[in-house]
C-alpha cells in the first residue's frame, strides 16, 4: 500500500482585494477554494492525516502545485500533481525549495535496504524530473544519513540540506555530493538534530533543531555555519545557542530571519506540569544572544485548550509581527493552528480570537507544515487533513491587512538619485564584489534589451532596502534567487542576456517581483 509524503507548492501570486464588508485578520478568505479551504487527494485511501495508502505498502514523494485561487495548476505534472519513487521502498519528502530558474527541489529521505538516506529530487517547471540532476532527477547520499527536514539553494546553485544524523549535507548543482563542504560534504555536531534552516544574505547558514547538551533533555538549539561548512564560532557560544523553556524538552521545527538580522525559531516547548508540549517561539539577536525585548527573556509559549501543540512554520510580517503555525489538539482531534505575536512577544489581540486561529476540515486530524504570506498580506497555511477514509493535502488562506514594511523601501530609481543615503558603499551581486561606483553605473544604465541589467538594478535596490530595515522573508528569498541567477555567469554585469531567452525570462520575472517589493509593496512575511 503506497503512502504519499506531503510536500506543498502554494502559488505566491497576489490576489486582488476583497470587495464588500471588511473582514477581520485571521478569518478564512472566501475567495480561496471553498470557504477559504482547499483539499487535494491522490485517489487512494488513507490511514493517517499525513499519509495516504494504496496497495504497495510503500511511501512516495508527492507534490502538488496550486493557482492563486486554490485550484490545481494543470500545467504541473498530471492534473497539478506529481509523485516520485526512488527504490520501491519508503520515500518521504519533508521540504521544498525553488531555484531561480523555476526548477523545484524536494528533500526528504529514501529507504535503501535497511538504511535511511537523505534524498533529493529536482523537477522541471512542468513537474517532470530533471534528468540533468544526477542523471535521472534523483540523488541520495552514499550512506545511512537519516532524514532531511530542510533545504535551501545557495546563490551559486549548490543545495544544502538539513537532516537528522548529519546537521548539513551539500550537493553540487548536478546532484553530486559536494566534498568541499565541511568534512566530505557534511557538517555535524554531536547530539544536534537539524530540522530547519535558512540563509543569511552574507551566505552563512542558520540551522535550527535540538541538542541534548546537559543530559537532562533536549533544548531548542540554533547553530550558525559558514558557507564553507565550518562552524561560525562568532555566533552564540562557539557557534551554538540553546534555549530551555520548562526543563522538559524543546525542539525547533522552523526558523526565519528578520530584516535587522534577528533570528526567530519556532517549534514546541514541553511542560511536565501540563498535558503536553506548547507552541514555543524564541528570538535571538544577530550574534546569537537571546533578544530580551521579546517577552522579557527571548522566548514565549502558547498553550491551546487541549494538549500537544507543535509549531512547524514561522513567518515575520513587515511590521515585525510573528506568525507561528502548526497543529493543536481540539476536543477530539488535531486542527490547523496559528498564533500571531506582536514584535514584543505578546499574543496579538487583533488576530483571530485573542491572537489565535484554529481550522478544522473534516472533523479528523489536520495540521500545518508550512506558512507564507502573500504580497497582499493574506496568509497561506499548507499541511494535511483527513476524513474517515482519505488523507489530503490541505491548504487554508486567511485574511490579514497588508502591513507597512519597516524603514525604507525605495526603488532602484530612488537609490540612483540619492547615493548619499546608501546604507553601504559596496555589495556582492551574484558571486562578484561591486564598488560603489560600479553599483551607481548599473543603477544609471538602461536595460536596453539586457535582462541582467534589469535584474541587477532591482537586486541592488533590494539589498539596500534590507540593510535599511525594510524587507520580508520573501524579499530575502528573492534576493537569494537573484544572486543565484547572476552567479551563474563569469565576470560582472552586464551579461548581454536577451529577455526572451529562458534565462532572460527568469531574470525579467524575478526583477518584477523585486521591483514590487522595492516600490513599497514589499511582501510582509
Amino acid at each position: 500500500m503506497k503512502r504519499l509524503s506531503r510536500t506543498f507548492l502554494a502559488s505566491l501570486a497576489a490576489l486582488a482585494g476583497l470587495s464588500g464588508l471588511a473582514r477581520a485578520d485571521g478569518e478564512l478568505d472566501p475567495a480561496f477554494g471553498i470557504g477559504g479551504k482547499v483539499t487535494t487527494a491522490f485517489g487512494v485511501p488513507a490511514a493517517t492525516a499525513t499519509s495516504v495508502v494504496d496497495e504497495t505498502a510503500n511511501i512516495d514523494f508527492a507534490l502538488a502545485r496550486y493557482n492563486a485561487d486554490g485550484s490545481l495548476d494543470n500545467s504541473f505534472g498530471i492534473g497539478g500533481r506529481v509523485r516520485t519513487d526512488f527504490f520501491g521502498l519508503d520515500d518521504v519528502a519533508n521540504a521544498v525549495a525553488r531555484q531561480a530558474d523555476g526548477k523545484i527541489i524536494a528533500a526528504g529521505t529514501a529507504r535503501v535496504g535497511f538504511d535511511l538516506r537523505i534524498a533529493l529530487a529536482r523537477y522541471n517547471v512542468d513537474g517532470s524530473l530533471d534528468s540533468t540532476f544526477d542523471g535521472d532527477g534523483k540523488a541520495v547520499t552514499p550512506d545511512a544519513s537519516g532524514v532531511a527536514y530542510g533545504v535551501v539553494v545557495q546563490p551559486d546553485g549548490k543545495i544544502v540540506v538539513a537532516g537528522s544524523n548529519f546537521a548539513l549535507v551539500r550537493f553540487n548543482v548536478d546532484g553530486s555530493l559536494d566534498t568541499g563542504f565541511g568534512k566530505g560534504g557534511e557538517f555535524a555536531i554531536r547530539g544536534f538534530g537539524a530540522t530547519a534552516m535558512t540563509l543569511q544574505l552574507d551566505g552563512k547558514i542558520v540551522v535550527a533543531g535540538s541538542i541534548n547538551s546537559s543530559g537532562t533533555g533536549d533544548d531548542l538549539a540554533v547553530v550558525r555555519v559558514n558557507s564553507d561548512g565550518s562552524l561560525d564560532k562568532t555566533f552564540g557560544s562557539a557557534g551554538i545557542v540553546t534555549t530551555d523553556f520548562f526543563g522538559s524538552g524543546d525542539v525547533a521545527w522552523a526558523v526565519t530571519l528578520q530584516p535587522n538580522g534577528r533570528i526567530v525559531a519556532g517549534g514546541y516547548a514541553a511542560d511536565s506540569l501540563s498535558t503536553g508540549p506548547h507552541f514555543g517561539v524564541a528570538r535571538y539577536d544577530a550574534d546569537g544572544s537571546p533578544d530580551l525585548t521579546f517577552d522579557g527573556n527571548g522566548r514565549t509559549s502558547t498553550d491551546f485548550p487541549g494538549f500537544d501543540e507543535v509549531a512547524f512554520g514561522v513567518a515575520v510580517q513587515g511590521d515585525g509581527k510573528i506568525l507561528a503555525a502548526g497543529r493543536a489538539f481540539g476536543t477530539a482531534d488535531y486542527d490547523f493552528a496559528i498564533v500571531r505575536y506582536t514584535p514584543d512577544g505578546a499574543e496579538d489581540p487583533g488576530f483571530g480570537l485573542s491572537g489565535r486561529v484554529t481550522t478544522d476540515f473534516f472533523g479528523r486530524n489536520d495540521g500545518i507544515r508550512g506558512i507564507l504570506i502573500q504580497l497582499d498580506g493574506k496568509i497561506i497555511a499548507a499541511g494535511g487533513a483527513q476524513d474517515e477514509t482519505t488523507g489530503y493535502f490541505a491548504l487554508a488562506r486567511y485574511l490579514s491587512s497588508p502591513s507597512a514594511p519597516t524603514g525604507c523601501p525605495h526603488s532602484a530609481g530612488f537609490w540612483k538619485k540619492h547615493r548619499e543615503l546608501w546604507p553601504v558603499t559596496s555589495l556582492t551581486l551574484g558571486a562578484q564584489p561591486y564598488s560603489g561606483n560600479e553599483l551607481l553605473l548599473i543603477l544609471s544604465r538602461p536595460p536596453k534589451g539586457d535582462a541582467s541589467i534589469l535584474l541587477a538594478r532591482d537586486l541592488i535596490a533590494a539589498k539596500f532596502n534590507v540593510v535599511g530595515g525594510a524587507s520580508s522573508s520573501e524579499m530575502i528569498a528573492d534576493i537569494a534567487s537573484a544572486d543565484e541567477l547572476l552567479g551563474a555567469y563569469a565576470g560582472k554585469v552586464p551579461y548581454q542576456i536577451r529577455p526572451t531567452s529562458p534565462a532572460g525570462r527568469a531574470m525579467v520575472l524575478l526583477a518584477g517581483d523585486l521591483a514590487s517589493r522595492n516600490n513599497r509593496r514589499s511582501d510582509p512575511s
